[in-house]
């Protein structure tokens, strides 16, 4: 029984190294969670926000909303 425990043990940490790797080089900066949902925003979609006020992102929007304060604002 312990070596079927330590056997499971070692092939679901051997998953979440995998998992984490993944995420390393990823080109979204910032991850929005509402709830149930996580979205992302790249850092294209905030330079073009910031260029031209011109909000492109759903996720990018929603944090604004909850911000506290209005994209003319920021």
């Amino acid at each position: 029984m312990f070596n079927r425990l330590a056997a499971g043990l070692l092939a679901g940490a051997s998953f979440a190294a995998l998992a984490v790797p993944a995420e390393a080089g990823t080109k979204r900066p910032v991850r929005w969670n509402t709830g149930g949902a996580v979205w992302t925003t790249t850092s294209s979609e905030f330079k073009t926000f910031l260029s031209t006020g011109e909000v492109t992102d759903r996720a990018l929007d929603a944090g604004i909303n909850n911000s506290g304060w209005t994209a003319e604002e920021i």
